[in-house]
């Protein structure tokens, strides 16, 4: 855990993610999307480039050119900037999902080098690593190179945060709001985190966790998603109902749900038991640990409290739901300061009920992930790929399906 802390430390996962982008197997979704763009971004001039950036969030920016082109389908910049570039020196669209592996991964690896630094080098026991590893898996390996926007921002967000209660230095703040350049939904993690400075919510965050749980398990059979797309529409039909359609959409969330009562039932299971495991702690601990365990900051004990409440409330909303990852990191950091002085193990349980969820969830997400993954990875460097390409994934070829 303490490499973390060494410069040097970063290369071999820098590597790791260039090498897996590089390698990446074509299986569905936005991978497939990306790679299918990439020869119309290729025949983009530098005018057309700086045309599109210029009208990134103008009214009619979205539409510029082709909106089928996911690499600018989306008010943000880092995808189809980094897709430019890399298409100005190949036609190879491995190489920009080597670069987003690149990235992704070296961000990964400063915001755990950041929550080393929030919860200290001292006392590192095996309830530490156990949480530890889990900040470490709980999001999928994959998606970081699949998704390309969400996962790369939130992790460049979530170091910025720790950045910034580590060090109390402003500039942090400013540095996190470019997250929305790389996705444009974490203007919503951005306000949450200003408003953290001027709110303070322990005088009514009794009723308001209490409704939020209420809201979040009555939000799991009735969808309020009507509403909140209403609501969001007022601001402007035209550019922000658009924009958010695949977030507030109620058919894309009834199709996502049909899929999701198609997986196996460890599948929804694992789901099911995070949410759980991650609701009674923060409860657990808001209510009585607090008392005897005072949160380290201040800030991330306000950031903690609010981002509980917004993932509560946006729990059901389809893929804005994505946000409940940044209160995962937050509760396992949480449980990560706690253990660090829990030399008589009075805290124990928790690792011992955490154990079999991270053990089922890594199953299942390197189970997924698999899908991603080249057999030809295995056996031969990446830059092979070259030359040679398999078709069928790593899954396909172990399990049939």
């Amino acid at each position: 855990m303490k490499s973390f802390l060494k410069w040097n430390s970063v290369v071999p996962i820098v590597i790791f993610g260039f090498w897996f982008g590089y390698s990446v197997f074509y299986y569905s979704g936005d991978v497939l999307h990306y790679r299918d763009s990439f020869s119309i971004l290729k025949r983009y001039s530098w005018d057309d480039f700086f045309t599109i950036l210029l009208n990134t969030y103008s009214r009619n920016g979205i539409a510029i050119f082709n909106n089928d082109n996911l690499y600018h389908s989306k008010p943000d910049i880092f995808a189809i900037t980094l897709g430019f570039l890399v298409s100005r020196f190949t036609e190879e669209p491995r190489w920009f999902f080597a670069l987003v592996g690149a990235i992704y991964f070296f961000l990964m690896s400063r915001f755990l080098k950041e929550t080393v630094i929030y919860a200290g080098r001292i006392n590192i026991n095996k309830n530490w690593k156990v949480f530890f590893l889990f900040l470490v898996l709980i999001v999928p390996f994959y998606v970081g190179v699949t998704g390309v926007r969400f996962w790369t921002a939130l992790f460049l967000f979530g170091w910025m945060v720790l950045k910034f209660i580590n060090t109390g230095k402003i500039r942090f703040v400013l540095y996190a709001a470019a997250s929305c350049l790389i996705h444009y939904t974490f203007i919503f993690p951005v306000v949450v985190m200003v408003l953290t400075f001027f709110l303070n919510i322990k005088t009514i965050a009794k009723p308001l966790i209490i409704l939020g749980v209420v809201y979040a398990l009555l939000s799991s059979t009735t969808s309020s998603l009507d509403f909140i797309s209403d609501f969001v529409k007022l601001f402007d039909n035209e550019v922000i109902g658009e924009s958010a359609s695949g977030y507030l959409n109620e058919d894309k969330l009834s199709e996502r749900q049909a899929s999701i009562a198609a997986t196996n039932w460890y599948v929804q299971w694992r789901l099911h038991l995070i949410n759980l495991f991650f609701l009674l702690f923060y409860l657990i601990d808001f209510f009585y640990l607090r008392i005897k365990r005072p949160v380290k900051s201040l800030f991330f004990e306000r950031f903690y409290d609010i981002f509980f409440l917004v993932s509560v409330f946006t729990l059901n909303l389809g893929s804005i739901s994505r946000f409940v990852y940044m209160f995962y990191f937050l509760v396992l950091i949480r449980l990560i300061e706690i253990h660090k002085f829990d030399a008589a193990k009075k805290y124990s349980i928790w690792s011992k009920l955490a154990l079999p969820i991270l053990v089922l969830n890594t199953f299942v997400t390197f189970r997924a992930g698999f899908y991603f993954v080249d057999p030809y990875l295995l056996f031969m460097p990446s830059f092979f790929l070259v030359f040679i390409e398999s078709d069928i994934s790593l899954s396909q070829l172990l399990i049939g399906h």
